[in-house]
């Protein structure tokens, strides 16, 4: 069973670890500390949930409502290495779309091809490639 579990101060130093270890993915790929953490948990928008399978932490996913595109951004879609390939992802999709609806946007680097080849088996279709000078 894969339920969403919005992120507590407790869960802060999982997270924090699961992203450095997938620090590769992010557009801002640098490794965050545990006091940038904290500051980050601070000034947190959106919604930003826990993926679990039976009770267990295996991932994360965060929504924000976009003004100016009028939808929501999902982001920080990341799951632990042993839990990738084997469906997940698309059952957290659905359970996003039954509690915001099914207009989303979400950014992904090119360079990271199995997440671009499982957002497109997820219906995602690419509109734009943003060049950045890393």
């Amino acid at each position: 069973m894969i339920e969403l579990m919005v992120i507590s101060d407790k869960d802060l130093e999982w997270v924090r670890q699961l992203r450095n270890r997938n620090c590769r993915y992010f557009f801002h790929n640098e490794k965050v500390s545990p006091e940038e953490q904290k500051k980050w948990y601070k000034n947190l928008t959106g919604y930003f949930f826990v993926i679990l399978k039976h009770g267990q932490r295996i991932g994360t996913v965060s929504v924000r409502y976009n003004e100016t595109l009028k939808c929501n951004e999902i982001g920080n879609f990341l799951l632990d290495t042993k839990y990738r390939s084997v469906g997940i992802g698309k059952k957290v999709y659905e359970q996003l779309k039954k509690h915001f609806g099914n207009k989303f946007f979400l950014q992904v680097r090119y360079d990271n091809t199995d997440a671009v080849r499982i957002y497109k088996a997820m219906g995602f279709v690419p509109e734009r490639v943003v060049m950045w000078n890393f």
